[in-house]
């Protein structure tokens, strides 16, 4: 692919991988749980695209769910992972540059662009959400926050969301 005998080359490529690395390295930990979060996303929108494909009444390749899909569904997939990671290396050279200007916005090791990637998470499971709920009918962060607020135990929240289904 880029065979080429002039190290400058290889040298400018090491370097740029090497500069992004390092400037992700200050939120890795909540990137890859947006890494992950993203995965989850697509696997439940493939689930989404065949059911509605199956209501629909089109007859599908094969009972497997990636052999059903287009590539478009793949493609906005990598181009919204993209654009979050501009916008979080974005955040990181601003939180950089408010940096050297000596504006401290950290909190306990707790920075803007930390800040940053877990509203993208936050994204990512408000999506993540909506494709279970229109699967399956539950909203799983419903359930969580009636868990975690509302103190309800499981087999309420359980028979709640039977009792939505029946009506």
């Amino acid at each position: 692919m880029f065979y080429c005998t002039d190290w400058q080359l290889w040298k400018v490529l090491g370097a740029s991988i090497a500069v992004i690395l390092s400037i992700l390295l200050k939120v890795i930990f909540p990137a890859i749980g947006l890494l992950l979060l993203i995965l989850l996303d697509m696997r439940f929108g493939v689930k989404k695209y065949v059911k509605e494909q199956k209501d629909k009444g089109v007859k599908l390749k094969s009972e497997s769910l990636y052999r059903n899909l287009q590539s478009e569904g793949i493609r906005k997939t990598f181009s919204k992972a993209a654009d979050y990671l501009i916008f979080i290396i974005v955040f990181i050279v601003f939180e950089a540059i408010l940096e050297h200007m000596e504006v401290n916005l950290k909190h306990h090791n707790f920075t803007l662009s930390n800040l940053v990637v877990l509203l993208l998470c936050v994204t990512e499971l408000k999506s993540t959400d909506e494709n279970i709920r229109e699967l399956h009918n539950v909203s799983i962060l419903t359930s969580v926050l009636d868990f975690v607020f509302r103190r309800k135990n499981l087999g309420e929240i359980i028979n709640n969301d039977k009792d939505d289904e029946t009506h």
